[in-house]
């Protein structure tokens, strides 16, 4: 029994020593875990650098109370900043969503517009080409008509001339021949009047009766 009650006086005495740290420590797990709470456990090192630095300068307990609403009040600040951080990064992310949608949508709009530019550059010259072919056809066609019609044509009018030169030929072959016994006709009359006359020239539509040159003179009378 007596040693239990020097045991627990010896206890009494250290404790009555080392209140101020006793004190301090308790301060301590206080401000861990209000840090805990309020902040990342980070800020751990927050109230052990705390605990050192009143350990060092001997800080009395209002100063020390002081300090802690102070740490808190920081605390509290940083934990406003982190959320108007978080709030911003949000803001931020949620912009930068927006920008790619906005990206993807230009992107479609870039795709469907090269598409649509394609479709109408391939329709013109589908539509060009299908012109060109049936504006060569009809030419081709017209100009098959017009190739059988100038053949036709050219070929009665070939028909047409051949029919005019042999005319002309008999035109001809018969006014010879009258120019021939008109002047026949003609020297032999003058013969009857001249033996000498034995022959006849026609020269720019003139007859002449001539005794030395000239066509030979045929009379039937002798």
């Amino acid at each position: 029994m007596t040693k239990m009650k020097e045991a627990l006086k010896k206890f009494v005495q250290w404790i009555r020593i080392h209140r101020k740290k006793i004190m301090v420590f308790m301060w301590l797990i206080f401000l861990v875990g209000c840090g805990l709470i309020i902040s990342n456990s980070n800020r751990i090192l927050v109230g052990y650098s705390t605990y050192q630095k009143m350990e060092a300068s001997n800080y009395s307990l209002e100063q020390f109370g002081a300090e802690v609403t102070k740490l808190r009040a920081q605390l509290v600040g940083l934990a406003n900043e982190r959320d108007q951080l978080a709030g911003q990064l949000e803001n931020t992310n949620t912009e930068l969503l927006k920008t790619d949608q906005q990206v993807v949508d230009i992107n479609k709009t870039l795709v469907n517009t090269k598409l649509t530019a394609e479709q109408q550059v391939n329709a013109t010259i589908a539509n060009y080409a299908a012109k060109t072919a049936s504006f060569k056809q009809e030419y081709d066609a017209k100009a098959a008509a017009l190739n059988q019609e100038y053949a036709t044509k050219y070929s009665d009018m070939t028909e047409r001339l051949n029919e005019y030169k042999d005319q002309l030929d008999a035109l001809e072959e018969s006014y010879n021949n009258l120019v021939k016994n008109t002047a026949i006709s003609i020297c032999c009359k003058q013969k009857l009047d001249n033996p000498d006359i034995d022959y006849y020239t026609i020269k720019n539509d003139k007859i002449t009766c001539a005794v030395d040159r000239g066509t030979t003179l045929h009379c039937t009378f002798g």
